[in-house]
């Protein structure tokens, strides 16, 4: 049985396993966006002079960049669940389209960012905020819901 089979059968055994790599992959394709983004918006901040939304997005980059890095090395952690309750399984696809919606925001946020103002910046800072500490609750619930079912070796 070849690794892809073998990956394959385990994935129809545990779906959770199957979701699991395409919540991180999903995850990390949609932070490298929204990083893209970020990127873009403090350089445009660079050219222009504007040193306070530059330090806001290099801030801004750091936090992605520390999550994407948290969520890549939960991907490399050879493990495999035991059975998964019915309610958990449900809780983290809940948890799964929460955290894709809030990474979608902060891009449409980012997106629609023009900092005419200091009362937007400050604005676009607080909800920007607000969006990361609801990411990283979420991914802090979801990792202790698969903890319970991780058996490595």
């Amino acid at each position: 049985m070849t690794a892809r089979n073998s990956e394959a059968s385990t994935d129809a055994l545990h779906p959770l396993l199957k979701e699991e790599r395409q919540f991180h992959d999903e995850v990390l394709r949609c932070l490298n966006v929204l990083s893209g983004k970020i990127e873009g918006c403090g350089s445009a901040a660079d050219r222009s002079g504007r040193d306070k939304i530059l330090s806001m997005m290099v801030a801004f980059q750091s936090r992605v960049k520390r999550i994407a890095e948290t969520i890549g090395s939960e991907i490399e952690r050879k493990y495999r669940l035991d059975p998964v309750k019915d309610q958990d399984m449900a809780r983290v696809s809940e948890i799964d389209r929460a955290i894709k919606s809030i990474i979608q925001e902060c891009g449409d946020d980012l997106s629609a960012f023009s900092c005419s103002t200091g009362e937007e910046l400050a604005v676009f800072n607080e909800k920007v905020n607000a969006h990361m500490r609801e990411f990283e609750k979420l991914y802090d619930e979801r990792k202790k819901i698969l903890r319970l079912y991780r058996i490595y070796g």
